[in-house]
């Protein structure tokens, strides 16, 4: 949970790979305050980050889990079989509605992380749920946690 920025640890053992925005290794505060604490956590300990390349509308297979971050670049046109991945990471103030999504993919986790406003994702967590769909705001509720 980076306050109004993209940042994912994946986990492997006592080591990570992150995929995220740059500014949050860059900067000292944000990496010692919001992202090194579950590192330690987690018993990784490394003076070097190990970056993903950019995954930003890609989908990652980690151990039969698709996950996808579907960012602010994404054009997405209506296709006839919706996209099925486990985990949609939606990041970067993206433009497809909640109804648009729901009719794009299928998923088992929704999740707005930190680069989306507040007021945005409020805004979704009443639409989702009217579609009955779980949503998860990481501004609203902290961090997001899966095991693989």
């Amino acid at each position: 949970n980076v306050p109004k920025q993209s940042a994912v640890d994946i986990i492997a053992g006592n080591s990570y790979r992150f995929t995220g925005d740059s500014i949050v290794l860059k900067d000292a505060f944000l990496r010692n305050f919001n992202v090194k604490p579950c590192r330690v956590k987690n018993r990784i300990y490394t003076s070097k980050n190990i970056l993903l390349p950019d995954i930003e509308n890609c989908i990652l297979n980690i151990n039969s889990t698709k996950i996808l971050i579907l960012g602010k670049s994404s054009v997405i046109h209506q296709r006839k079989e919706k996209i099925a991945v486990n985990v949609l990471i939606l990041s970067h103030n993206i433009k497809q509605t909640p109804a648009e999504i729901n009719n794009l993919f299928t998923f088992n986790y929704i999740i707005a992380d930190s680069s989306i406003p507040a007021w945005k994702s409020a805004k979704w967590k009443k639409e989702f749920e009217q579609l009955h769909l779980r949503f998860y705001s990481v501004t609203q509720d902290g961090a997001f946690t899966l095991n693989l």
